[in-house]
């Protein structure tokens, strides 16, 4: 589960819907949870592990300030 990624916007599309991308080098995901529920931590730009059961996922990661990144998993 990706509970905060930087995307950028393609196309507005209608009132309802949003076309976003994370095609750009430094977006991506920002904060995610595993498959188990647990906090994932960044472990290259493609990939996070789990905090708890040290399974890695795939994830585009964003390449973001590491004091951003340390305010943002204080929310998740």
């Amino acid at each position: 589960m990706v509970l905060f990624s930087i995307v950028g916007i393609i196309s507005l599309g209608d009132a309802n819907a949003y076309l976003l991308s994370t095609a750009e080098e430094n977006l991506g995901v920002i904060a995610a949870r595993s498959a188990a529920g647990e906090k994932l931590i960044p472990t290259s730009a493609c990939q996070m592990k789990c905090s708890i059961t040290h399974a890695i996922e795939s994830r585009k990661v964003a390449k973001i300030q590491s004091d951003l990144t340390d305010e943002l998993t204080k929310l998740v």
